[in-house]
C-alpha cells in the first residue's frame, strides 16, 4: 500500500480503524528500514516476525531513534489495549 492509499483509508475509518491501520504502517516501515541496515536482511523470517521482535530490532540496528522507539512502544500498547480490551475507547484527552 502506498502512502496515499493509506491516507484516502484512513479518511473513512473510525478511531480503532486508524488505530489499526497505522499499526500496520508502523509495522512495515520498521521492517523496511530495518532491512536496509542488515547485511543478510532476508536471513530473518520477517513474515512470523512480531511487531515487538521487528521494533527491537530497528532499534538494536539504530534504523529508528531512540526517541521514536519509545513513541512507538506507547502506540504498540494503545494498539494492544484496543485490540484485547471489549470496552476499550480512544480518549484523546
Amino acid at each position: 500500500m502506498h502512502f496515499a492509499e493509506l491516507v484516502d483509508a484512513l479518511r473513512d475509518a473510525d478511531d480503532r480503524g486508524v488505530l489499526l491501520r497505522g499499526h500496520l504502517w508502523i509495522e512495515a516501515l520498521l521492517e523496511y528500514v530495518t532491512r536496509t541496515k542488515l547485511e543478510r536482511p532476508d536471513a530473518i523470517d520477517w513474515g512470523n516476525a512480531r511487531f515487538e521482535h521487528k521494533l527491537a530490532l530497528a532499534e538494536a540496528t539504530a534504523a529508528v531513534d531512540v526517541p521514536l522507539i519509545r513513541a512507538i512502544r506507547s502506540f504498540n500498547r494503545l494498539r494492544n489495549k484496543s485490540a484485547h480490551e471489549m470496552l476499550f475507547t480512544i480518549d484523546l484527552d
